[in-house]
């Protein structure tokens, strides 16, 4: 086929009757009839939905969150349909997103959440057969059908989404199954499929029809409350997909919701418009509490033997530009799920803060702002106490501070702040608060050194025996660019700023920095806010996550994730046994020659708890037991150095 022939055919496909560009097809959202499309309903009703773990925020006298909107579905009499039977034309295959987010009373049987068929006829459906979430395809005479490998649970709230795609040249028909942000199945099969590709209409949800599409009767397939669903006729952004839902109680289970507009606008929708990220991301999380005009800021961790967790800092700015309606906020977030575990209102001095940044040290966090450095205890995790604390600030360690204290970051012994000050301001500073053995500033004065301009947030770590400085700075909003810079930690200097030793680019909106002991560096985005998407001011980019960068991406080596069993460089192997363990361990340190040793335990701030070894070792196997009996439960670091370099190893001391 020439190249004039193949544009005159595809513009006659694309001017189809039905054809249309990318964009929602169907959206329903209950309560919310200007921005869903037009549906029949029957024997549903619809109004706030409050789960009783979020009554402390979103309920009658509690924060002031907003709890979202929900329809009550109970089968078989509720039923639901789009207003439409127009059927779509898609010129090159079928290519769709169907979704939904629920919360199920029941998940026994079938469930239909999304569909377009009747008496099996029609594109796809998606759904549970008890509690397994399934995706199903009509196509070219064939049925398709991808099985989660996993039930979700009744009464929990669940986003289940599907996606299709045919691959014209390669006449390869695929399939997606994602549950909560996460990959739960795809398949793809070769197929021949002629174009255009129709999608029959109307859409079902929480409804199963039979007979024909002049005459069909609906059953209803769904029990609990339905928060949303819709049908997108393109696939959606994979980063939309496979991002950790938050739950954070709101709309969309916490996903951003300020990109929703009357369809009739045909407007961006929300995934088509993440931007993408120029390094390799390790864990990507929505960043909560966006939709109730929370702005996130500060970024700190902590890695324990119970769990691994990232703490955000938020201060309220509404649309309209207001602060101060509602306290700041720090919120504790599984690392490894992205779920929101705990969330505290701040109750103390920096109660309405900008809250710029924050740091964990024993059991508190540090927050930073206006000039101030304000400890705040945490309370002991209780997986059956209310997640909503309000949290009382501890006076004997707060203190006044030089600067702003825009950012603040724990390493070692000391309290690292900072100042975000722009091009023609007053030169900005890092100051080093040295902290006490209970974990309060000891009163010391502080080291002072020269930033660049524009820093958002700091962290230190220590990179095969040189200890390195990262800073976060925003680079171009044009460009939708952020950085994140890497100075030796002997360039610093009092009155001019240090030598950048490499720099990583990321989206633009980067906050805060903190390292997990592996070398994992975590940071939020807040180009997600509603105010930086909807204001009069609005930015170009939109990054609406939390996430973390390996740190073979920041570090330029994989520092402390070998196997006990791998060798550094082929030359160095070290093992723990038992690992956990309560008070004693043996460490195995294996050299592939011998030479001089260095090894080290430390906390997970970097602070040396003990020296174990120091001095020649022969070639072979070497034990060293640590005895942990004075030393708290948690996670350490075991770092071993060598002539050929430097290996570091997590190990845990259980309770």
């Amino acid at each position: 086929m020439t190249v004039r022939l193949a544009l005159l055919t595809l513009a006659v496909l694309l001017a189809s009757p039905g054809s249309r560009a990318a964009d929602i097809v169907f959206r329903y959202l209950p309560g919310r009839a200007a921005l869903s499309t037009d549906v029949v309903a029957s024997g549903i009703e619809e109004g706030p939905y409050l789960a009783a773990r979020d009554l402390p925020a979103r309920g009658p006298g509690g924060w002031g969150l907003q709890a979202p909107l929900a329809a009550e579905f109970e089968a078989p009499g509720s039923t639901l349909r789009s207003d439409v039977a127009e059927t779509l034309s898609q010129p090159f295959g079928p290519r769709l997103t169907a979704e939904a987010w629920v919360v199920l009373t029941a998940t026994t049987g079938r469930t239909v959440l999304v569909s377009n068929q009747i008496s099996g006829e029609g594109t796809f459906t998606l759904g549970l057969d008890d509690a397994r979430p399934f995706f199903e395809v009509r196509a070219a005479g064939q049925t398709l059908r991808l099985d989660a490998s996993a039930d979700v649970a009744p009464g929990a709230p669940v986003w289940v989404a599907a996606t299709v795609g045919f691959d014209i040249g390669t006449q390869t028909l695929s399939l997606g199954l994602y549950v909560d942000g996460v990959a739960a199945g795809s398949q793809s099969q070769a197929m021949a499929i002629p174009s255009p590709f129709p999608i029959s209409r109307p859409f079902f949800v929480g409804t199963e029809a039979a007979g024909t599409p002049e005459s069909y009767t609906m059953t209803g397939r769904l029990s609990g409350q339905l928060l949303a669903a819709t049908v997108r006729d393109y696939v959606a952004d994979e980063a939309y997909l496979t991002s950790s839902v938050p739950f954070d109680g709101g709309p969309y289970l916490g996903l951003p919701d300020y990109h929703d507009y009357p369809l009739s606008e045909g407007l961006m929708p929300m995934d088509q418009r993440i931007r993408d990220n120029q390094s390799t991301v390790r864990h990507r999380f929505y960043v909560p509490y966006v939709n109730d005009e929370f702005v996130p800021q500060g970024t700190a961790t902590h890695v324990s033997d119970e769990a691994s967790l990232v703490y955000l800092s938020y201060y309220h700015l509404t649309r309209s530009g207001i602060t101060g309606q509602r306290r700041s906020m720090v919120v504790e977030m599984d690392a490894e799920t992205g779920h929101v575990r705990r969330t505290f209102r701040l109750m103390g001095e920096l109660e309405f803060s900008h809250a710029g940044g924050i740091a964990y040290v024993d059991g508190a966090i540090y927050v930073s702002s206006s000039s101030t450095l304000e400890r705040y205890p945490l309370p002991p995790y209780d997986p059956e106490a209310s997640p909503y604390v309000d949290l009382a600030a501890d006076p004997t360690g707060t203190i006044s501070v030089y600067g702003r204290a825009s950012f603040v970051s724990a390493f070692r012994d000391t309290l690292w702040v900072g100042d975000w000050r722009p091009s023609g301001t007053e030169a900005p500073y890092l100051y080093g608060y040295p902290l006490g053995a209970d974990g309060r500033p000891s009163g010391g004065d502080p080291a002072i050194y020269a930033l660049p301009r524009s820093v958002q947030g700091v962290d230190l770590f220590d990179v095969e025996g040189q200890t390195y400085v990262f800073f976060s700075r925003n680079r171009s909003q044009s460009r939708g660019e952020a950085e994140i810079l890497r100075v030796r930690r002997e360039a610093l200097q009092r009155w001019s700023e240090p030598e950048i030793d490499s720099t990583i680019t990321v989206p633009y909106g980067i906050e805060d920095l903190s390292f997990f002991p592996d070398g994992t560096l975590w940071t939020n985005s807040e180009s997600g806010a509603d105010y930086y998407q909807r204001s009069s001011s609005a930015w170009p980019v939109f990054y609406p996550f939390v996430y973390s960068l390996p740190s073979e991406a920041v570090l330029g080596v994989s520092f402390g994730t070998r196997r006990a069993d791998e060798p550094a460089g082929g030359r160095v192997r070290l093992g723990a046994a038992p690992n956990p363990f309560r008070g004693r361990t043996t460490l195995t340190l294996d050299l592939a020659r011998a030479g001089t040793v260095r090894l080290r335990v430390q906390d997970v701030l970097g602070r040396e708890v003990a020296t174990l070894f120091d001095g020649p070792a022969p070639a072979g196997s070497t034990d060293v037991v640590w005895d942990s009996t004075a030393h708290a439960a948690g996670v350490y670091v075991v770092v071993v150095e060598t002539e050929e370099g430097r290996v570091a190893r997590p190990i845990t001391r259980a309770r």
